[in-house]
Parts: structure tokens; C-alpha cells; sequence
């Protein structure tokens, strides 16, 4: 092995003939130093320099060649440093100088022109403008960094991306198409998540094997640090929307921590800040409004839209709420219907309630099984089973049970009392009681409360007691006010008074 020898400024002119040799050869050197040869060959078809595998640490300065036999420099050899017209090595090691803490190149433009062109051809493919800007693929660069083209990021690691001030702005593995913005990030997903989209600082964090899902907001759908995030077609738009999911799947959050506590409830649409906060496992519920079903915990299958509706309920289920503050109070009732603002307000544990009209039932606690159509009806009730209709009706009835009220305004003639029935305070029933096929037990009564028989008949004024007609219009039946009765006559001026056409009248007293 030759070592540090020195070949320099040197003429060299068609040196390797016409066959394949070479002007230099270089064969098993080390650290030699070839400088300022001028090599020209137009006979043969060699190499200007040829360096083989077996040299190493040749360094080549200012050497010049043409012609068909000098064309180019073969360099088989390794750490070979150049200083060529058409090649530069720039090898800065700390050996070089004692203290190490040096600049390996500096250019320094004084002037307006670029600082820096590279060109691939006549191709510029990378520039430095006078003032810093650089361009790739861009010769004109209007900012600090411009692209023109095509960007690849990759590395080793689950997430290579872009960064800013250390903030993650886009990362995300191709070969599991998932992707992180504005500040998400996850690294924890090595179990084979798919198909996860996330904006936003600390989305899908602790995502691990789940799939299909969507985050956007900062904390959304972030899952757990011990148990991770492995819930499936999962939506979440909102700040810390959906926060806590573990493995719960197919829900969606729309709003301000808008289903916060999940962890494995499935199948739930909350819309709306604080729409099924508290919820845990509950599954299959839909919240729209405000705080609505704030507080369910594992309650299911209910339906609420309303700000505040249903926002107290923890375990009912089977619920359904249409306005503001419906059911609010409810806790652990189920199968309600509430549609209407304030309907069943106070409702905590009562069930099969149906309230439609606004404030209807709005004071039913424990009562159960209530229809109530119509504004303000049975206000203050908090009794079972009873049937309201019309506007205000039975507003003032307290804790009445199994009852019939069908009017405008009216109200129930006992606050207390059982069995009632009040259509438009004309006709009242008392001991309504019957169920199935069992007749009930009270009587009828007509203006008049207190009926003694199974149908009693009150006159109010001057008016007739009663009035039978046939079917072509002849009263045939009458009872007047003073107790008359007539038959075939609307005029009795006896107790009773019997007319038939043809025929002599009869009087009866």
C-alpha cells in the first residue's frame, strides 16, 4: 500500500493512448493528494482519474479535463474529498481544529444577487434569495420557505409530520390512514387503528386500536392513559367532546364537552355544550339542547331536545322530552313523554307519563301513567292515571287519581278526590272506576256534582229539563222545569199530559 503521495499541476494530453487506460490511475493509495492537473485526451476511452475500491482518503483539487478519453472521474475508493469545478466535499470533523465549535461552509453574498442556486440541468431546483428566502422547486420564493411541488415526510417513528414551535401541525401513518392536525398527535395506536381523523391539541391521544373515528377540538375523544381509546365509528366536534371514551362505539358529540363522560356507552347523538355529560354506559340515547340529560349516567334509549330537558335524569329510560326544561327533575322515571316547555317539570320517579302543551303536569313528581293534552293542564297534580284535556283543565286538581277532566279551563270540583269525571263542567261522574270490561260503579250526573243515580239531571234557569224528539224533528218527549211531563206535547200544563193527533187528550195529575 502506497500512502500520502502527491500528484500536482500536472499537463497531461491524450497520456492514456487509444485504447481504455486512464490519464491517473490510482490503485491500493491512501491520502493522496491529486491537484491542479490539466488532463486532455481525445484518442482514447478511459477516465480523466480512475481511483479503485482499494484506496481510501484521496482528496482531489482543482484538476481540469476534457476530450472523449477524459470525460469523466471514476472514484471506487471511500472518503474521497473533492474540491472540483463540478464537485465540492465539505468533510468538517472536530480533528480538524482543536476547539471543534466551527462553521464547516459559509457564503456570503455582499451583493443583491440569489445567494445560493442549485440547478438540476438548467432546472433551478433549490434557491436562496438575497434576504433569506428560500425556494424548492421555486426560483422566485415570496416567503421564507416555498414549496413548489409534492412533499414526503417519513421516519421511524408511528407519526413523522410537520412541526410548529415543537407543536405537531400534520402528522400520520399512510399505511394505516390515520391523520393528525393542528396540534393532535398519537403514538399509541402500534395495535393496528385505521382510518382515524383528529384536529386539534390532545385529540385521539390514547387512541390504540380503535377505528374509523372522527375528533376535532382540543381533548376530543382523547380516551384514557391506562385503558387507552378503542372505540369504533365514533364522532366527536367540540372541546372535550366525548373526553373519556374508552370503548365506547357509534357515538356522536356535537358541542362543548357534549358526552364528557362516556367511557362505553354506545349508539348515543348528543348536540349541544354539556349534552349527556355524566354519561358512562347509557347507550342508544339522543340529546339535543343545552345541558340536556346533563346528568344520565346509565340510562338509555331516551330522547330530549330542549335546552335543560332531562338534564337531572340518571338511570330512567325510555324517555322522551320536547322543549325547554321538559323533565328536568326526572331521575329514575321512565317511559315519559314530555313535548311542550316546563312539561312534567317536577317529575323525579314517575313513569308513563304523557304530557304535551306547555307546563302540562308541571308538578307531577311520582305520579304515574297521567295523559295530560293541552297548556297549563293538570299544573299541580300528583296523582296515577288520570286523563286530561283543553286548556288549564284541572290546573288546580292536587293529588287526584284515575280521573277524566275534558274542557276549557275547568277544574277538578275536589282537588283530593278519586274517580272523577268533569266534561266541560256539564257532566260529571263520580266513582269512575271501572277497568276492563268491569262497569263502573258511580253515577252520571248532568249540572249537577252530586248525582244520586246513575244519571241525574240538574235544570240551571228556565230552560227545560229534558227534550226527546223523533227523527223528523216532533219533540215527543218533555220534561219541563217545573217537573211537567208531556207526551206528544212540548207544553204539558199537568204533571202529566199525554197528546196523540185524533185523538180526546188525557190529563194526568
Amino acid at each position: 500500500m502506497i500512502s500520502s503521495n502527491s500528484i500536482t499541476n500536472n499537463q497531461l494530453i491524450d497520456n492514456g493512448g487509444t485504447g481504455a487506460t486512464s490519464s491517473i490511475t490510482l490503485v491500493n493509495e491512501d491520502n493522496a493528494l491529486l491537484s491542479g492537473n490539466r488532463i486532455y485526451d481525445t484518442a482514447g476511452t478511459g477516465y480523466a482519474i480512475d481511483i479503485d475500491a482499494a484506496s481510501a482518503g484521496v482528496v482531489l483539487t482543482d484538476n481540469v479535463y476534457s476530450g472523449t478519453g477524459a470525460t469523466a472521474i471514476r472514484d471506487l475508493s471511500s472518503n474521497t474529498e473533492y474540491t472540483q469545478h463540478n464537485r465540492i466535499t465539505v468533510n468538517a470533523t472536530d480533528s480538524d481544529f482543536a476547539s471543534g465549535a466551527y462553521t464547516a461552509l459559509t457564503i456570503t453574498q455582499s451583493g443583491t444577487g440569489d445567494i445560493v442556486n442549485f440547478l438540476d440541468g438548467s432546472n433551478e431546483v433549490f434557491t436562496i434569495l438575497d434576504g433569506g428566502n428560500v425556494g424548492i422547486g421555486s426560483s422566485s420564493p415570496n416567503s421564507k420557505l416555498t414549496i413548489a411541488g409534492n412533499t414526503n415526510v417519513s421516519s421511524y417513528t408511528n407519526l413523522p409530520g410537520y412541526f410548529i414551535n415543537s407543536m405537531p401541525a400534520v402528522t400520520g401513518s399512510t399505511t394505516l390512514n390515520n391523520f393528525f392536525f393542528a396540534g393532535a398527535s398519537s403514538t399509541s395506536f402500534t395495535n393496528g387503528a385505521t382510518y382515524n381523523y383528529a384536529i386539534g391539541n390532545n385529540t385521539l391521544t390514547n387512541l390504540t386500536t380503535g377505528d374509523y373515528n372522527f375528533a376535532v377540538g382540543g381533548g376530543a375523544l382523547a380516551g384514557s392513559s391506562i385503558s387507552g381509546m378503542s372505540g369504533s365509528y365514533n364522532n366527536a366536534l367540540g372541546y372535550q367532546s366525548l373526553y373519556k371514551n374508552t370503548t365506547g362505539s357509534n357515538n356522536n358529540a356535537l358541542g362543548y364537552q357534549a358526552l364528557y363522560n362516556n367511557t362505553s356507552g354506545t349508539s348515543s347523538n348528543a348536540i349541544g355544550q354539556y349534552t349527556l355529560f355524566s354519561n358512562t354506559t347509557g347507550s342508544n340515547n339522543n340529546a339535543m339542547g343545552y345541558a340536556s340529560l346533563f346528568n344520565n349516567t346509565t340510562g338509555s334509549y331516551n330522547n330530549t331536545m330542549g335546552v335543560s330537558s332531562l338534564t337531572s335524569n340518571t338511570t330512567g329510560s325510555n324517555n322522551n322530552a320536547i322543549g325547554y326544561n321538559t323533565l328536568v327533575l326526572n331521575t329514575t322515571g321512565s317511559r315519559n313523554i314530555a313535548i311542550g316547555g316546563l312539561s312534567l317539570l317536577f317529575n323525579s320517579v314517575g313513569s308513563r307519563n304523557n304530557a304535551i302543551g306547555y307546563a302540562s303536569l308541571v308538578g307531577n313528581t311520582t305520579g304515574s301513567y297521567n295523559n295530560a293534552l293541552g297548556y297549563g293542564v293538570l299544573f299541580a297534580n300528583n296523582g296515577t292515571g288520570t286523563i286530561a284535556i283543553g286548556y288549564q283543565t284541572a290546573d288546580n286538581a292536587l293529588s287526584v287519581d284515575r280521573s277524566i277532566f275534558i274542557g276549557y279551563n275547568i277544574d277538578a270540583f275536589s282537588t283530593t278526590a278519586d274517580d272523577q269525571l268533569n266534561i266541560g263542567n256539564l257532566i260529571f261522574g263520580n266513582n269512575v272506576n271501572g277497568t276492563g270490561q268491569t262497569i263502573s260503579s258511580g253515577n252520571i250526573g248532568i249540572a249537577t256534582t252530586s248525582s244520586t243515580a246513575r244519571l241525574t239531571v240538574q235544570s240551571t234557569g228556565t230552560s227545560d229539563i229534558l227534550n226527546l224528539f223523533e227523527t223528523g224533528g216532533s219533540e215527543v218527549f218533555t220534561v219541563l222545569e217545573s217537573g211537567n211531563v208531556g207526551i206528544g206535547t212540548s207544553s204539558p200544563y199537568a204533571k202529566l199530559s199525554v197528546l196523540e193527533t185524533g185523538v180526546d187528550q188525557n190529563r194526568y195529575s
